[in-house]
């Protein structure tokens, strides 16, 4: 039976290898270049192994981003780029910090005093996971950070709790953080770079009137009907069918049995304490969020609290692995034009559609959610979607706003494989993958970005109202 199924392994492997090697031959359409229509066959041929799951997801990427410089598709300082560049360092820096706080136990006590403050009820505590990443939002612009920190914080609230590995209980916690610290993430203007990025693609005209209350007041409705919806999308599909309640009198023996705060509690404390600081005073001294990170990581090696030990074997560096070769693909495809070639394609479909607002962005959230599944940077889906659309939007009244909002949203919905999510991707594997489970991630993916076209297809009268489409 094994040799069996070995060998129907194998003839799949070399099937799907064989079919992507016939698309990489095809003549390229205009305005691709051989070398994209190579790069578009790997990244299929990628997509199928993860789908099928037929090798290590790292290996898989590894696989990927050697081939693309292999194949001479791109030359090696493209094809592996984003390991020289700041979001991977950062990505390093802030699993590093989440040991630390695990290790340390500060993490535990966290976890059990925010298990005390919560309701005892499913609805409560993933409501309260929500509402935490508000004071945090505006503070931060990585939502990426965020997330990172956040994630092993709930892994500790599970823990505690004692829930199963990937359970629908601890999904939907994973779940409720991300509403939170990610989805959330728009309403302020300083909560996200990729807000910065869509302020730089809108006219002056447009941009001068903006401040970071009349941005807020942009947003409010939509965020809130968004986050609204998908935590009822949490409520119905990750309710537990066996409630965890953990009493009050055990909680209090718990914290009770930690004791007063330990030295390496302290140091990772004042630590996280001094690396926020700093993250939120960036523009005052200027120093990138990824150094401040890791100046962070060699402070907690050097008192103690990060040894070798913990950073060998307790930061997931095949997680770093696949995170750095999937999101390189937001360097290999733009450096190809293929974001270009598929804005030129956009601009013919909505043309007649922008007299009819609702058909509109209805269309366009279908096509980001088309466009998502081969380019995995939001700054790029971004950037596409409001250069292409804005002339066309504008001669029907639209403001390039509205395209920048209803594409991000869609992005940020969107992660059906753990590659097209970023944020979802280093998050999960910060904590080994043991919140939520992929298939159950699929499909609170698909609650996400059916959330979003609720969201935004519900905005179009306010933003009437605003003037941002007119009447």
């Amino acid at each position: 039976m094994a040799r069996f199924v070995s060998a129907r392994r194998t003839a799949i492997l070399l099937a799907v290898t064989a079919a992507c090697m016939a698309i990489g031959l095809l003549p390229p359409p205009e305005g691709l270049s051989r070398e994209a229509m190579r790069a578009i066959a790997l990244l299929i041929w990628a997509m199928a192994f993860w789908g099928a799951n037929l090798m290590d997801d790292y290996m898989v990427a590894m696989a990927m981003g050697v081939g693309f410089v292999a194949f001479k598709i791109v030359p090696f300082d493209v094809g592996f780029a984003f390991f020289a560049a700041p979001g991977w360092w950062m990505t390093v820096g802030a699993f590093a910090l989440g040991v630390a706080v695990l290790e340390s136990g500060l993490l535990k006590r966290a976890a059990l005093l925010s298990l005390r403050a919560l309701p005892p009820t499913f609805a409560g505590q993933t409501a309260g996971l929500i509402l935490a990443g508000i004071p945090i939002g505006p503070a931060l612009p990585t939502v990426t950070g965020k997330a990172t920190m956040a994630a092993p914080f709930v892994l500790g609230i599970a823990e505690a709790m004692g829930l199963e590995d990937r359970s629908d209980h601890s999904t939907g916690l994973y779940m409720a953080m991300f509403a939170g610290f990610v989805l959330m993430g728009p309403l302020f203007m300083t909560g996200t770079v990729t807000n910065f990025i869509l302020l730089a693609l809108l006219p002056e005209e447009l941009t001068k009137n903006i401040t970071w209350g009349s941005w807020f007041l942009t947003y409010l409705p939509t965020i809130a009907f968004l986050i609204v919806l998908f935590w009822l999308g949490i409520l119905l599909v990750c309710r537990p069918k066996r409630m965890t309640i953990l009493s009050r009198e055990y909680l209090d023996r718990e914290i009770e049995a930690l004791g007063p705060l330990g030295r390496n509690e302290k140091v990772t404390l004042g630590t996280i304490a001094a690396t926020l600081l700093l993250w939120v005073t960036q523009p005052l001294h200027g120093v990138d969020a990824a150094a401040v990170a890791l100046a962070g990581v060699v402070f907690l090696s050097a008192s103690g609290v990060l040894t070798r030990e913990f950073f060998q074997h307790k930061i997931s560096w095949t997680g770093l692995i696949y995170a750095g070769f999937t999101l390189n693909l937001s360097e290999v495809l733009p450096y190809l034009g293929v974001d270009t070639w598929l804005g030129g394609m956009l601009q013919p479909l909505f043309g007649p559609l922008a007299r009819q607002p609702y058909l509109f962005f209805l269309a366009l959230m279908l096509v980001v959610f088309l466009i998502r599944q081969f380019i995995v940077s939001d700054f790029a889906v971004v950037t596409i979607m409001v250069l292409t659309l804005s002339p066309v939007a504008v001669s029907a009244g639209i403001s390039p706003w509205t395209i920048g909002i209803a594409t991000h949203l869609m992005v940020q919905s969107i992660w059906l494989m753990p590659f097209q999510n970023d944020v979802y991707l280093v998050s999960n594997h910060a904590v080994h993958n043991r919140l939520c489970g992929q298939r159950k991630a699929t499909f609170m993916s698909l609650v996400a970005s059916a959330c979003s076209v609720l969201a935004i297809l519900a905005s179009v009268p306010y933003w009437r109202y605003l003037g941002l489409i007119g009447r």
